[in-house]
């Protein structure tokens, strides 16, 4: 008798890089978009928003701007209601923080204290690996 897998609890960097490269496909992992999880107050997923094609050089305010869409549609969509986001990020180059990362890191940030959500994570996903990015890196 098989076990049904429970959803993963996104709180857990591990957890989190294994959920990403599971929601992403590899096609996209060179170019730039942002994977917006939205999860229940105890970082399950609930639903997932792959914006593809983004700026590289978008501003905090730019990208602020398509999480307040994503989050306002998945307001009306979602039963229970979204506590949180998790964001990972696809983009070229290594695992070190780049602007496009900051930037996004910024938004995220911006948009969960602005809804009163929490903010679970911003992680990069590329060729070379994946990572959390923290606050000192955002700086």
């Amino acid at each position: 008798m098989s076990r049904a897998q429970s959803t993963p609890r996104l709180t857990d960097p591990g957890e989190v890089e294994e959920h990403l490269r599971a929601a992403v496909d590899s096609r996209h992992l060179g170019t730039a978009t942002a994977l917006v999880i939205c999860c229940d107050s105890d970082a399950r997923p609930l639903a997932h928003f792959h914006v593809l094609d983004c700026d590289a050089d978008a501003s905090p305010s730019e990208c602020a701007a398509v999480l307040d869409e994503l989050i306002v549609r998945a307001a009306d969509e979602q039963e229970p209601a979204v506590g949180g986001l998790v964001l990972g990020l696809t983009r070229q180059g290594g695992d070190q923080v780049q602007p496009y990362d900051r930037s996004w890191f910024r938004a995220l940030y911006r948009v969960c204290h602005r809804h009163g959500l929490i903010a679970f994570g911003v992680y990069t996903l590329t060729r070379a690996g994946a990572r959390a990015v923290h606050i000192d890196d955002a700086a």
